[in-house]
Parts: structure tokens; sequence; C-alpha cells
């Protein structure tokens, strides 16, 4: 049990750590830009009809082709890294062994993936402050969204899906959002690590951006290749994606979540296998 307390604790450093850097602060400012082109026109429409809006509309945002390619890319930069070689990593390693030290680095991407999952939904209520409630559901003015061209007239970015309305309750959409897309990052982000440790960082980022991207390709040729849906975790972060409701109008979430689970252990496995015996290169501090 020490030792297990012990580990969670190495990994918890790792992660303040990393936190507190010029590359998260980058991060938050490149994130806080898109968020201004995608909510300032929402903005502008709540304060026109004067009604709080629920600020729980991440989910909307992720099922936005655009927004989640450009926000699946700041989580590239975010882990773009791996493996996170510092000019002082080997006296770590030293200290704590190449295998506690992985495990480390993987508590860390574990922590970070739905940490930043988490920030991004409480960013987008923040920036909706203070026309909120939280004491209507989905409430009226995404309904009204959702089921008018009204969206247009306010040249707002991104449509409300009645599919997510329909399917979910806040509860359920942001439960979903949180378990699904936390594990999409974590994948992304363990993917990164693995492939830097057996081939190069270049490459793993090469590889996480085909991933990235492969929504838009899904969306251009997915009614004659449908087996991408499969094959394309990204885009299940796109609530519209998940079957819920047992109607087979979607991928069931088992599945999601079942198939990201077991790369997971797949990647933190290569992870820990090749760490016994790679050559650690530092890198300068950010």
């Amino acid at each position: 049990m020490n030792r297990i307390m012990s580990q969670i604790k190495f990994g918890w450093r790792l992660f303040v750590n990393r936190t507190i850097s010029i590359r998260m602060f980058t991060l938050l400012l490149l994130l806080g830009f898109v968020y201004h082109i995608f909510l300032t026109p929402l903005n502008s429409f709540v304060k026109s009809v004067n009604h709080p809006i629920c600020p729980f509309i991440f989910p909307f945002l992720l099922s936005d082709i655009y927004f989640l390619i450009l926000f699946m890319a700041a989580v590239v930069y975010y882990f773009s890294d791996a493996p996170f070689m510092k000019n002082w990593t080997m006296y770590q390693v030293i200290r704590t062994g190449r295998v506690r030290w992985a495990l480390g680095q993987i508590e860390t991407i574990l922590i970070s993936s739905f940490t930043f999952i988490i920030l991004a939904i409480g960013m987008t209520g923040i920036l909706l402050l203070p026309n909120v409630t939280l004491t209507e559901g989905w409430g009226k003015v995404l309904y009204t969204l959702s089921m008018t061209g009204v969206s247009g007239d306010f040249n707002i970015p991104f449509s409300i899906p009645y599919e997510i309305l329909s399917n979910y309750t806040v509860l359920e959409g942001l439960g979903v959002t949180i378990l699904v897309g936390g594990m999409v990052i974590a994948f992304i982000g363990l993917l990164m690590f693995c492939i830097s440790l057996i081939g190069s960082r270049l490459l793993a980022n090469i590889v996480a951006m085909v991933f990235v991207i492969m929504p838009m390709v899904q969306l251009n040729i997915g009614m004659a290749v449908p087996e991408l849906d499969y094959v394309s975790p990204v885009s299940w972060m796109n609530l519209s994606k998940i079957d819920i409701m047992a109607t087979e109008s979607g991928l069931p979430l088992s599945y999601c979540v079942t198939i990201l689970g077991i790369m997971c252990i797949l990647l933190s496995t290569a992870i820990i296998w090749k760490i016994r015996t790679v050559d650690f290169q530092m890198i300068k501090e950010d």
C-alpha cells in the first residue's frame, strides 16, 4: 500500500510540474482565442433575447467538426514534447527507477487528459457569464437554436444538434463527454509517448494529427466507408455519434469505452517495456 501511495504522489508531482509551465499557459491562450471566435456570436444572441443559457455547451462545440479539430490539435501541441525528457530527467530516473518513472508519466497523461476536458467545460461556462442558468436543463435558448434558423442570423459558427438535446440530460451529456473525451485525449497522449520512444517525436506528431483530421475524412467519405466510424476515436467525442439508448443509431458507448480502455492499456504496456532499454536524450526546458 505504501508503494502504491508513493507512486500516486510521484505521478501527482509530475502532473503539477507539467501543468505549471509555459506550454500550458500557451495552450490556454490558444484555446481562449478559439473560444472567443465560437462563443462571441452566441453571447450576442443570449443578450439579444435577454434569457439565460445553460453554461454546459461544450458537448455542442465538440459536435462542430472545425472546433473538434482545433481542440484536438491543441491537445497534440500539449503532448508534442513527449516523452517529456528534460535536463533533470536522468537524475529523476536514477532516483526512482525506470519503471516507476514510466508509470509516473502514464499517470500524468491520464490525470492531464481528464483535467483538460473538465477545464475546457469550465471555460465555456465562464465565458458565458453572467447570462447563465442551472435550473432549466438544456434551456429554451439551446432548444430555440436547435429548432430554428436563428443561428445563421447571428453568425453562430456551430450548430446545436437536436439529437444531443433529446438523447441526453445535462448531467448525462457532461458525464459522457468527460468519460469519452478524457479517454480519447489520454489515448492520443499515450500514443504520442509510445511512438516517440519507439520512433521519433516527429513521427508521433504526424500520427496523432492523422487521428485528429480523421473526422474530416469521415465527414467526406463516411457514407462510402462506414467502417471509419469504428476506427476514428476523435469522432467519438461528438455525442451525436454515440448511442446510449441502444437504438442502433450510433456507436454503443460500451464499444467506445472498451476500445479506448484496451488501447490505453496496450500503449501503457508498450511504454513500460520500451522505457526499460531506451537511451535517454535530454532536451532544453520550455
